[in-house]
């Protein structure tokens, strides 16, 4: 689980790591482009099911400071991340056949379907932390 532990958010309830050379290269081309297998959720937004055999709705790459979406079919929502998990970069609705530009302070990538990031979710200087299970928020 991706949680904003600075708005008390959820971000996405199951994250991807993608941490080989293959995995990074790949990312959402490769895992999110199984669009035809995703299902839609009230609760969880767009949830799909890729090659690592899991349903997830987010793919963390590590290490990573510039992506691309060639090959994609729709948008994607993208945080960049520092060392320590602050945000230090958001790209809303990135369209296909983009590349960011190589974010120096980053040190992983978490993406997720397009319009699934609310403004008021995530701001730069925020922190993301991943959980295995729901945060205690009381």
């Amino acid at each position: 689980m991706a949680y904003n532990s600075t708005r008390q958010l959820i971000l996405c309830q199951n994250v991807c790591v993608a941490d080989t050379f293959v995995k990074r290269l790949l990312g959402a081309t490769k895992e999110i482009a199984h669009a035809p297998r995703r299902t839609t959720s009230h609760e969880n937004g767009v949830i799909f099911k890729g090659d690592f055999g899991n349903s997830y709705d987010g793919i963390l790459i590590r290490p990573c400071r510039s992506i691309h979406t060639f090959f994609l079919k729709y948008p994607l929502d993208v945080i960049f991340l520092d060392q320590n998990k602050h945000i230090c970069r958001i790209y809303s609705h990135l369209k296909p056949f983009r590349i960011t530009p190589l974010i120096p302070s980053a040190q992983m990538v978490l993406e997720l379907m397009g319009g699934t990031l609310l403004p008021s979710m995530a701001q730069k200087g925020d922190i993301v932390i991943f959980l295995d299970r729901e945060p205690d928020r009381s």
